[in-house]
């Protein structure tokens, strides 16, 4: 327009430009640039949202799931959830819920495993970047940042899809959380307990939920949770974060800066005593808890034993 002029704005002199604080912003014409993630340690990707480590484990409710350091996947816990199918292949990321499994494969397409009343367990075609799951529901982010969602209580609680875009997903038992491009968080479904209402005015980097609570992670790393808190699951502690995940049985786990562990919520058979140490991922199940070592990559699982794993080392990418 004549006698007009436009003014670049400096997106990085605020929050690091939306970016993961381990990471560098650098203002553009018209936007920003976030750096690589840390190398070293198993970080992954740019960091346009949380750094994220790459040694994977998921938690359902009675069995766990990990990838291994051949990229296969290996699970423990109540065997009915079972293995994946012959012939899945090496899969890059994975998801519980009660008593399934899905997982991202090495050519982005998404297969699941266990238990199938509610359709739970048969995904859609496409290539998706990532998955989540939760009781009989699961969900992956096609690579637009659009979400479908599959099994119980889809069109009932939760919508088949939703446009988003999202940077960051999770589902709970009938409800769902995600972070949008734009930064703010959108919930949907279920809200008995307020878990479907994230305080306003917080900006976050990467969410978790559980149950029926969900964490998020705020770009300085501190944290906040909402939702059911009958056990003090969603009590947010101080500090500050690496990642945090919900658990399915009134849980909550989190990593702090120096890689050791913290869990609370309900207690029962020694959950939330946490083993010292220093760790790159955790997941926890009803009555047991498993982390991987951040050093060798080795399970540690405490709690009420269903079967632990012979030990092996999980994948660094």
């Amino acid at each position: 327009m004549s006698g007009s002029s436009c003014v670049n704005v400096n997106e990085c002199l605020t929050n690091n430009g939306g970016c993961d604080p381990r990471t560098t912003c650098t203002d553009t014409q018209g936007g920003r640039d976030c750096g690589a993630c840390p190398s070293g340690s198993g970080w992954l990707g740019q960091g346009d949202t949380a750094c994220m480590q790459a040694r994977t484990i998921a938690g359902g409710y009675y069995h766990q799931c990990g990838i291994r350091a051949d990229g296969y996947v290996s699970c423990w816990g109540n065997n009915q959830d079972g293995f994946p199918p012959s012939g899945s292949g090496t899969f890059k990321s994975i998801a519980a819920g009660y008593s399934h499994t899905c997982g991202i494969r090495s050519n982005d397409t998404i297969a699941c495993w266990g238990s199938n009343e509610s359709g739970q367990a048969t995904p859609p075609s496409g290539t998706f970047k990532a998955v989540t799951a939760n009781t009989d529901i699961s969900c992956g982010v096609a690579m637009d940042g659009s979400v479908t969602c599959w099994g119980s209580l889809i069109n009932t609680l939760l919508p088949a899809t939703q446009a988003g875009p999202f940077i960051g997903f999770s589902v709970g038992n009938g409800f769902s959380c995600g972070i949008l491009s734009n930064g703010t968080t959108s919930c949907v479904g279920s809200n008995t307990d307020g878990e479907a209402v994230p305080p306003s005015g917080i900006t976050f980097q990467s969410i978790t939920t559980g149950m029926s609570h969900a964490c998020g992670l705020q770009a300085n790393r501190s944290m906040s949770c909402w939702g059911w808190n009958v056990q003090g699951q969603a009590t947010a502690p101080g500090g500050t974060w690496k990642s945090v995940v919900g658990g399915a049985w009134q849980n909550t786990c989190a990593l702090d800066d120096n890689n050791t562990l913290l869990c609370w919520g309900r207690a029962n058979f020694g959950v939330n005593t946490a083993p010292a140490g220093a760790f790159s991922a955790v997941a926890v199940s009803a009555g047991f808890a498993c982390a991987i070592k951040n050093d060798d990559g080795i399970l540690t699982c405490w709690g009420e034993p269903p079967t632990w794993p012979t030990a092996f080392a999980f994948k660094r990418y």
